[in-house]
């Protein structure tokens, strides 16, 4: 049989592709770069990838395709995505609704993670601009254009060789009137008062004014016409397994002028770390496709990110990066294979540098500096190291615990009386995907229509993203759902929704009527689909899936206090970080006890710290030398090692049903 080029049409979009046939319509969405829900990497267990086909050819529904979608949604035209081949042109509609970037809801629930909660306490970015009026050279004065303009700047500079075979024409343009970016190579290895050189490498060839030899190491990125040291902006990039969050900072001012939020595209290869690494094992071309969609997903943040500020790209100078040690591993094209199985060691860990044109990026001039913050572990990264820049829990007082709540939990214990170093503490908790609404039957991210908040009167409340009729439910109102579940006592202490017949006294009627029947056992439903609308509810599976990833994490805590030889009753106090943790109520989280019994007061949500971290390290380089810093004082606690781990696990699992 030849193979042939198809067009697919998307709608609402109307985006065009051409595509091979026999390719499927999740490639094709790839390939016209529409997001799509496929967090199990396109393997049809999870049933998200929903879309309808308009008209076309396409081959015939497969036995996982009809695990998930009822017999009249196929006569409709519902498809998975990522089951249907294209055997000739099609158009087909996406049904999942994407939340515009960097919104909230009205009533204040996060809707995505990019969100700056930090305050800058110092501001001393490694990007200065100075502005020079330089003398034209005449007979009597012929020093070299370079030596000119270096003669004009503080401290050791050099240039490189692009620059150099620009530089008389740049003047020449300029009247000899022009802004010189300088940047601090040696940022991070260095305090902003001891600025010794130390290599980076990867630098291209540089050239260095011969009366500033063995002086601290300086580049200069640009020349520019006129006087431009007003616009001197940098960008700091939270890579995330599935949204990647981006801030603008205004650097000569020390603040965050935009931030936005997208979908890592990532996702298409599925929802966690474990899936990508499995895709890059399992693909020739994997780990290029990776790092593609890493730095599509990118440069989609910062295009968002100039357009709302009006910030041309070539006045950005510097970017800070984060993200889990996966990530960071893809973006930079580098194999995680190794993090696959024991003894999960990552390729690289230390802090990284090197420019825009390294990364592969085509929002920013290649010049562009990015500095990667350092990995702690195979599954705890520069992420982390955000948070504890962001809280300061290197140097803050007291017995703290910090959570980033999350595909994968990241736990840090900052216990007072552990002096030597490494003083803190840090583990890493395969808390999968539950709480970005994977694996859950309605689940679903924070956008329109997701179920954020449950509670309980007469009868169950639920808020919506949106202020829109719910179709689905998010992880905050998972949690709060169980919660009320268990505060109700309509659940046992394994989890299982009791039969109505043997509901305590006291449940209200509205209440007890939302228990159905469903398979062998119960349902919880939310919205009841009346008047043509979808029913949402909550499943015994559903309930399952929360309990593992609770449990993972409060395991994860248990095990850290242990080590330190503290209690619960001694932490002054919990943090909540990440924009799923910090979205999530603090009694609903301590009801179906993923944290420890201690007073609400003392559980804090800390916003997206590693964003905050990421934010601090980009606007100056004392924070970011904290920041290197950091992996050298915390010991990493490798859980699934551990043998008393598994007990604790087990523990975690239950219900304190009242």
């Amino acid at each position: 049989m030849s193979i042939e080029q198809v067009v697919v049409t998307f709608l609402p979009s109307g985006v065009k592709t051409p595509v091979l046939t026999n390719a499927t319509l999740m490639e094709a969405a790839a390939a016209a770069g529409i997001g799509v829900n496929a967090i199990c990497g396109g393997q049809g267990t999870c049933g998200k990838c929903r879309a309808r086909v308009v008209e076309g050819a396409i081959s015939g529904a497969t036995e996982a395709e009809k695990g998930h979608l009822a017999a009249d949604e196929l006569e409709q035209g519902i498809v998975l995505l990522c089951q249907r081949k294209v055997t000739g042109g099609a158009v087909v509609e996406i049904l999942d609704e994407k939340v515009a970037p960097g919104e909230q809801d009205p009533g204040g629930f996060t809707r995505d993670k990019a969100v700056f909660d930090g305050r800058v306490t110092a501001v001393d970015p490694p990007v200065v601009k100075t502005y020079l009026e330089l003398e034209p050279p005449t007979i009597e004065d012929n020093t070299a254009d370079l030596d000119r303009v270096l003669g004009g700047l503080p401290g050791g500079v050099r240039a490189g060789v692009s620059l150099v075979r620009r530089v008389t024409g740049l003047l020449q343009e300029a009247n000899y009137r022009v802004t010189a970016v300088t940047y601090n190579v040696d940022r991070g290895h260095t305090s902003s008062k001891e600025r010794g050189h130390t290599s980076c490498g990867g630098m291209s060839p540089t050239y260095e004014c011969p009366q500033r030899m063995n002086v601290p190491n300086f580049k200069l990125l640009a020349l520019e016409e006129g006087d431009t040291t007003a616009d001197c902006y940098g960008i700091a990039i939270d890579m995330g397994t599935t949204s990647v969050a981006g801030y603008l900072a205004d650097l000569s001012r020390g603040r965050v002028v935009a931030s936005v939020s997208a979908a890592n595209r990532q996702r298409a290869q599925g929802a966690d770390v474990i899936s990508r690494i499995t895709y890059v094992m399992e693909n020739a071309d994997g780990l290029e496709r990776m790092r593609e969609l890493a730095t599509r997903t990118i440069d989609e943040v910062v295009g968002q990110l100039l357009a709302r500020a009006g910030v041309s790209p070539n006045r950005i100078y510097s970017m800070t990066l984060i993200g889990n040690t996966v990530m960071s591993h893809l973006l930079l094209g580098v194999s995680p294979v190794g993090m696959a199985a024991s003894p999960f060691a990552p390729a690289f860990a230390g802090s990284l540098a090197g420019t825009a044109a390294d990364l592969g990026l085509e929002s920013l001039p290649g010049r562009t500096r990015f500095t990667l913050l350092p990995n702690i572990a195979g599954y705890v990264g520069s992420d982390t190291v955000g948070v504890i820049l962001a809280t300061e829990m290197y140097r803050r007082p007291g017995n703290w615990l910090a959570v980033d709540v999350g595909t994968n939990g990241e736990i840090v214990l900052a216990p007072e009386q552990r002096s030597d170093a490494p003083n803190i503490l840090a583990c890493s908790t395969a808390a999968g995907p539950a709480f970005e609404g994977a694996r859950i039957s309605q689940g679903m991210r924070a956008e329109p229509g997701a179920i954020c908040e449950v509670s309980v009167d007469d009868d169950i409340r639920c808020r919506v993203v949106g202020d829109s009729q719910p179709v689905g439910i998010c992880g905050s109102g998972l949690v709060d759902a169980v919660a009320v579940l268990v505060e109700l006592g309509l659940v046992t202490t394994a989890g299982r929704i009791i039969d109505p017949a043997d509901f305590p006294p006291g449940v209200p009627e509205r209440v007890q009527k939302r228990i159905r029947p469903a398979g062998k056992g119960f349902k919880f439903v939310l919205a009841d689909g009346s008047d043509g609308k979808r029913e949402v509810a909550i499943t015994q599976k559903d309930i399952s899936e929360l309990q593992l990833a609770k449990g993972a994490i409060r395991a994860g805590m248990e095990l850290l206090l242990q080590r330190a030889g503290i209690s619960p009753a001694d932490l002054d106090g919990i943090l909540l970080a990440g924009a799923f943790g910090s979205n999530l109520r603090p009694q609903s989280v301590k009801t179906i006890g993923m944290l420890p019994d201690i007073e609400l007061d003392r559980i804090k949500p800390v916003g997206n710290a590693a964003g905050t971290g990421a934010v601090l390290a980009l606007l100056s380089v004392e924070q970011l030398t904290v920041a290197v810093g950091i992996p050298g004082r915390v010991e990493h606690v490798e859980l699934s090692t551990d043998p008393g781990f598994q007990d604790l696990f087990v523990e975690a699992l239950g219900f304190a049903v009242v």
